[in-house]
């Protein structure tokens, strides 16, 4: 696979107008003229499934991710009537130095999934150690998946496991119906605390589809570790939220959540992208950041210059990424005061699958799949026309260039970028192979020094 690399200056308004400045059309950043992007493949199995990548504090590359497909195990005897075939997803780990040449790749767990895996989430600890959160647990009553929160931490060359919250009660509301069920622990988003405490956002589907309006009347709900102890609270309770989550802690300590509620209640208008924010009295306010459908994928960081929040998710209307930031902290609930801009360029359907980070010297980048040319006349992604696509804000203005251009088949899922410390970027992503049983996905890494990144 070889990355043919084109550098777009492009611009797009919050309004959804787009302006294209020619490469040859005024300056362009000379920082990030554009050269051929390095291919890793991690390894040679079909895996890539929702991958997240991180650097840990030995400047190593860590990357958790699922089986693209599930493997039965026997019958779900946890379950007394006709018990159906159990089904289970390897969730995977692979790590590798900035010595070693290859990469080390090896099994978390396998848990039991009914509709697929829902999520995970990949962190450092404070002591260094690789985290986890994912759906775990045993099957229970007419579910046969997974329905816990779950904590993994990797240490001395073992994982082990702690669960943050199982049950639906725990984040007690006073709804009958909120805390009624046991189906918790989808779509996690884990960060650590400044005193080293996990915390991580889930959400709560009571049975897990056993009624008709548990996806309807989700909770996103909030597990925060103190010593030994989780703590559970509800953050946004009986309207559907809790998709895709993402988690910060801003400069206060406060922790910051970011979720999807994917409809509408029967009242309210609420379909879209909300941040909510823990205040010292531990109530959560709320703002709704985004109207409409998105693709998966929610990013958040902090600005390590500014400490303003900066989100990151793909607006289906608009085919690109939006990007909100917020730096009068005092003006949480205030939509207006989170500014609001479109990253793509004008000709593509682009942005889903994005990942946000900040290059050492704090500039912002993104990571985002490339789907089609909006001339297509569908609306299915054209393998001709799918790539992995790198952007970096340059002032007022984006540059953005491909790093990986697909061809066989579906390129870009899963996007994860990160940056290490010498200025080198580094996207993971799935991307499809030529096998000897025809064709199969394998998860990449490719890598560049962006030079200005420092």
């Amino acid at each position: 696979m070889i990355a043919w690399p084109v550098l777009i200056l492009c611009c797009c308004s919050s309004d959804g107008k787009n302006t294209v400045i020619p490469p040859d059309g005024g300056d362009t950043d000379t920082d990030t003229v554009p050269d051929e992007w390095t291919i890793e493949q991690v390894e040679d199995i079909s895996v890539g499934l929702q991958a997240q990548m991180v650097v840990g504090p030995q400047e190593e590359l860590a990357i958790a991710y699922w089986a693209n497909e599930s493997y039965e195990d026997g019958l779900c005897d946890e379950i007394p009537v006709d018990p159906p075939v159990r089904l289970r997803q390897e969730l995977r780990f692979a790590q590798k130095t900035s010595s070693s040449q290859s990469w080390s790749t090896e099994l978390v767990v396998a848990p039991v999934v009914i509709f697929g895996p829902t999520g995970l989430s990949l962190a450092y600890d404070p002591d260094g150690r690789p985290a986890v959160a994912f759906t775990g647990g045993d099957p229970q009553m007419q579910f046969c998946g997974s329905n816990d929160a779950v904590l993994g931490v990797r240490a001395n060359q073992e994982w082990t496991f702690e669960t943050a919250a199982a049950e639906s009660g725990e984040s007690a509301t006073g709804d009958p119906a909120s805390d009624a069920g046991f189906v918790v622990g989808f779509w996690p988003a884990l960060a650590y605390d400044s005193q080293g405490e996990p915390a991580i956002v889930h959400k709560d589907v009571h049975f897990g589809a056993l009624q008709s309006d548990d996806f309807r009347r989700a909770d996103a709900e909030f597990a925060w570790r103190s010593g030994s102890n989780w703590t559970h609270e509800a953050i946004d309770y009986g309207e559907g939220a809790g998709g895709y989550n993402a988690l910060v802690f801003d400069q206060e300590g406060r922790p910051v959540a970011f979720y999807l509620i994917p409809l509408d209640s029967q009242t309210v208008s609420r379909h879209g992208v909300w941040a909510a924010r823990r205040e010292s009295d531990g109530t959560w306010n709320t703002v709704k950041l985004h109207s409409g459908s998105i693709h998966q994928e929610i990013s958040a960081r902090v600005d390590p210059n500014t400490g303003d929040i900066v989100t990151a998710f793909y607006s289906a209307k608009n085919y690109a990424v939006r990007v909100r930031r917020l730096d009068d902290h005092d003006s949480f609930t205030d939509v207006s005061a989170w500014t609001s801009e479109l990253v793509c360029s004008p000709q593509y359907d682009e942005g889903r699958h994005v990942s946000l980070a900040f290059t050492p010297s704090g500039r912002l980048a993104l990571a985002y799949h490339r789907c089609r040319l909006l001339s297509s006349g569908s609306d299915s992604c054209d393998h001709n026309d799918e790539a992995v696509m790198f952007a970096i804000q340059d002032g007022d203005e984006w540059d953005i260039q491909t790093a990986v251009q697909g061809g066989l088949g579906s390129c870009g899922e899963y996007s994860s970028l990160v940056f290490d410390l010498s200025g080198n970027a580094h996207i993971a992503y799935r991307c499809t192979v030529e096998t000897d049983g025809g064709f199969s996905f394998r998860l990449f890494v490719a890598s560049k020094n962006i030079q200005g990144a420092l």
